[in-house]
């Protein structure tokens, strides 16, 4: 994670638990020395509050908090979030937004560097004090995004008072929490049946790397993301009478370089060259879209490519835009405040229904249908 990232993280929690008790944060050179970094890396923090709408820099004054909020008077809510991604940026933000109005004081711990690979002591360790704290306080609500969730400290203390988990739960644990549910198994069917549906004889669903430590545990892997979106998948190709054999793409790699391997295999061959193309996230897709360019110097016009996430990915990308599908973040927000709002007791499982944003592959003009 970025160091402007770590240090917004930090001074969001210290606005919304009332640290700042004047209305007014440190000048960049006391907060430049006190995370001991330079004062651009600051100021990019700063930017980000500002454009939050938490903060107001004045020109030789200072910045003042917009939205203080000492005490919250429905309770603090403990928020274990990804912050990076356009998709993962965007419903955090929600989230903190949404919360605060809604009366009560968040205080997040961001879950990022759990997924690169590297053991970050340092952080886990500075996590656990912190999760430490909010324990103490008896929180309202712990809400956490399920992706990476064994990673976080103290998670048994924290099952113990009932999470609202998002996403997906990735856990080998036969406990699973009510909460807030992404249906990939919907989102791979959407995808498929839009394949068919626009005339493509051969689709192909791109799946993402899954070590083989998850692929090959069977008490784990069928409620993974990326098995929902296949299964959702083949269902719409059965359905269109098409074959399931070779429509996806789901390397059965022994590391990730392996898997990096078998894309560029696949991107070089015009003998393997599918007629549709969705890849389970849209910066796989436009991966693929530029390995193609790269060995072919152009993006072949026979492919009709699609996506999932509705970022700036797909209706930006160098090349042309391509639809996608939107995880439907205010729907998702909206459905863990319903949580938040219930009795432990009282809460059933929510499963967010995705959004077809149509991005034609010529002129970037958009249709949505909901499904």
């Amino acid at each position: 994670m970025h160091k402007s990232q770590n240090i917004t993280i930090e001074l969001r929690n210290n606005i919304l638990t009332g640290t700042y008790a004047d209305g007014k944060l440190p000048g960049e050179r006391i907060l430049a020395n006190t995370f001991k970094v330079g004062r651009c890396t600051v100021r990019s923090a700063l930017q980000t509050l500002e454009d939050e709408g938490l903060v107001e820099r004045r020109i030789k004054s200072g910045t003042f908090i917009k939205i203080q909020q000492k005490t919250g008077p429905k309770g603090i809510i403990g928020l274990f979030a990804r912050t990076e991604g356009h998709f993962f940026k965007e419903l955090y933000e929600s989230m903190i937004s949404t919360f605060a109005r809604n009366g009560y004081l968040v205080q997040s711990f961001s879950t990022n560097h759990f997924d690169s690979g590297k053991k970050h002591e340092s952080l886990r360790n500075k996590m656990k004090k912190e999760v430490k704290k909010l324990l103490a306080k008896s929180p309202a609500a712990i809400i956490m995004d399920g992706y990476c969730n064994g990673q976080i400290p103290l998670k048994k203390e924290i099952m113990k008072l009932n999470p609202i988990v998002y996403n997906y739960f990735d856990s080998r644990e036969k406990y699973t929490p009510k909460g807030v549910w992404f249906d990939f198994k919907a989102v791979g069917y959407m995808a498929g049946k839009y394949l068919v549906e626009h005339g493509c004889t051969k689709p192909l669903l791109i799946s993402h790397y899954v070590p083989l430590a998850i692929r090959l545990d069977n008490d784990f892997y069928p409620h993974h993301r990326e098995k929902q979106l296949i299964d959702g998948f083949k269902k719409a190709i059965s359905e269109a009478g098409l074959s399931t054999e070779c429509c996806v793409l789901d390397c059965f790699a022994a590391s990730l370089k392996d898997y990096q391997s078998t894309l560029d295999i696949f991107c070089r061959s015009n003998y393997l060259k599918p007629d549709g193309i969705c890849g389970s996230s849209d910066r796989l897709t436009v991966d693929i879209m530029n390995k193609y360019n790269e060995y072919y110097e152009t993006v072949p016009k026979d492919i009709f490519f699609m996506g999932i996430c509705n970022t700036p990915w797909s209706r930006e990308n160098p090349h042309h835009p391509f639809t996608t599908i939107d995880l439907n973040p205010d729907g998702v927000v909206e459905a863990i405040l319903k949580q938040v709002r219930q009795s432990p007791e009282k809460r059933k499982n929510i499963f967010i229904k995705p959004i077809l944003r149509e991005y034609n592959q010529q002129h970037n003009n958009e249709r949505r249908k909901i499904f």
